[in-house]
């Protein structure tokens, strides 16, 4: 096993405990976690977010340090109108599905790259980072859930 896999693995235990011990009452339970790292725009490491997920949808995060410290956890309440229904997890999780949102935002001739889980402006802000490229140039668009926008150039 990896040093980086190890890493993902205590993660997700620690994400595991967190959740267990701060679920409000009635919430169903995480079936799977999802370490993922959170950069900066520059690429830098910020911090870690870990995704809790039941089946193929999005119960909420636990987020932590680059150090591993946990900061907090969000449990998401469902989709709005929606009682009970959770938010599909590959609005948020999977790098094909924001891809796509991305390129929905794409001028004539751009292309949509590998997104990058980052943050719009503040790490409070936490959105998937597209760059959209150019002949050599690039600029940003940032995706969160099922909702995309442009960033800074």
């Amino acid at each position: 096993m990896t040093a980086a896999r190890r890493e993902h693995e205590a993660l997700e235990q620690l994400a595991r405990d967190a959740f267990a011990a701060s679920a409000p009452p009635g919430a169903p339970p995480a079936t799977a976690f999802v370490a993922l790292q959170v950069r900066a725009l520059d690429g830098v490491a910020h911090h870690w977010l870990v995704a809790a997920t039941r089946g193929d949808r999005l119960l909420g995060w636990a987020r932590f340090t680059a150090s591993h410290v946990l900061t907090g956890v969000s449990f998401l309440p469902h989709r709005p109108g929606q009682p009970g229904e959770f938010p599909p997890a590959a609005d948020w999780l999977d790098a094909d599905t924001v891809r796509a949102r991305a390129a929905a935002l794409a001028g004539p001739g751009e292309t949509a790259g590998t997104p990058m889980l980052s943050f719009d402006d503040s790490p409070d802000r936490l959105a998937w980072a597209v760059p959209l490229r150019r002949d050599g140039g690039r600029r940003w668009v940032f995706v969160a859930g099922e909702a995309a926008w442009a960033g800074p150039a």
